[in-house]
């Protein structure tokens, strides 16, 4: 029966046997070896490359365990591994106990120190967990990777907690992460917050505040772009309707009371050209009854473009210059519109406008510059 079995029917296949603990551990050593025989040094964690990001993690943390440097040394014949580097002396040992546990107590020892207190206990605390449902997410991650690895998506520095936002990707501890879903943003301590359902995909889940997320991708973290593709399409269905500016305009007057003010800048919005808009500048009161420089313009949707011009206003109302100019006792130019702010604030200002990102920053007038906003109680 066996030599009549021309296809091969009655052949079991042979099973290949299940990697132990330590051949993982040695595959996985492999492929560091393999990037740094061919690059010629380690894997940075800095990388822009998400894949060298994740060895380099790996490599961190094979190094500082004594159990896996002692089971792969005989497979690190280029010496990448090596234990952390010891402390140089006593001050640097104090330096590192951030805990505290090599002062000298002030109190009784009786007295209890460092107890956290009931309340300071979260609503909710985010461990992670398996994603039961990973199968629905894992397409998106490879199609991620695919697109990183094409120059499509790109990996940026974390800039803004509020520009955090459901179905964006992100990269932590060298670990890709989705946000798949955002709870409703409500405003704690001054700053807006939310529940963030983030799944990594190392087939893991947890559910993390924005705040204490973004906290750790500044440290640990970058933000993966949305495809260029995608981008361009967006700005492209944004400008084929009605589009309107918000411009910015310097005076060219002679007066010296207006000449006196350092970084004297207009904020405008108009539909039409705002070359043609400065153009009629001469003899209206919006501009000082002087002509104007237009120095930078912003394209935005028309539905829109006011309501950012409104926004800036509010955003500088501190650099304001007096609402009216007066001489004799008579007001003579509106200058509602115009603010003491170098014009690199004001572009700035814009930035954080289109990453959603404006309300957790405000202009400091003495410093002349846009700084975190203060948190309130």
């Amino acid at each position: 029966m066996i030599a009549e079995d021309d296809l091969g029917l009655l052949v079991f296949p042979v099973r290949s046997e299940r990697m132990t603990k330590e051949q993982r551990l040695v595959a996985s050593f492999d492929e560091i070896a393999e990037f740094v025989r061919q690059h010629g040094r380690p894997p940075e964690k800095e990388a822009d490359d998400v894949a060298e990001m994740m060895l380099a993690h790996r490599l961190e943390s094979m190094s500082a365990s004594e159990e896996q440097r002692e089971l792969l040394a005989p497979y690190d014949d280029l010496g990448i591994l090596s234990p952390p580097e010891p402390p140089e002396s006593l001050e640097e040992v104090v330096a590192e106990d951030s805990l505290g546990l090599l002062e000298s107590p002030e109190e009784d020892i009786h007295t209890l120190r460092n107890v956290p207190k009931p309340s300071a206990q979260p609503e909710e605390i985010a461990r992670r967990r398996p994603c039961e449902d990973f199968e629905s997410f894992e397409p998106l991650f490879k199609a991620c990777h695919e697109e990183l690895r094409s120059g499509t998506r790109r990996l940026v520095k974390f800039r803004d907690e509020q520009a955090v936002r459901e179905g964006a990707f992100y990269v932590l501890n060298g670990v890709l992460v989705l946000v798949a879903k955002e709870g409703e943003r409500k405003l704690e301590h001054g700053r807006m917050n939310a529940r963030l359902r983030c799944v990594f995909e190392n087939a893991t889940e947890a559910d993390l505040l924005l705040r204490s997320f973004a906290s750790r991708l500044y440290r640990f973290g970058k933000t993966v772009t949305e495809p260029e593709e995608k981008t361009r399409l967006e700005v492209e269905e944004q400008l084929s309707g009605e589009t309107g500016f918000v411009y910015v305009a310097r005076s060219l007057s002679e007066d010296p009371e207006v000449r006196a003010i350092q970084d004297l800048h207009k904020i405008g919005f108009t539909t039409g050209s705002a070359e043609r808009r400065v153009a009629e500048a001469v003899g209206s009161s919006t501009f000082l009854d002087a002509p104007v420089k237009l120095v930078e313009t912003f394209e935005l949707p028309r539905s829109i473009a006011g309501k950012v011009e409104g926004l800036l206003h509010r955003f500088f109302a501190a650099a304001r210059i007096d609402a009216w100019f007066e001489r004799d006792g008579l007001p003579v130019a509106d200058a509602r519109e115009w603010f003491s702010v170098p014009l690199e604030a004001i572009e700035g200002a814009v930035g954080l406008v289109e990453s959603e990102g404006i309300q957790s920053y405000e202009y400091d007038p003495d410093e002349r510059r846009i700084v975190l906003r203060s948190s309130t109680t």
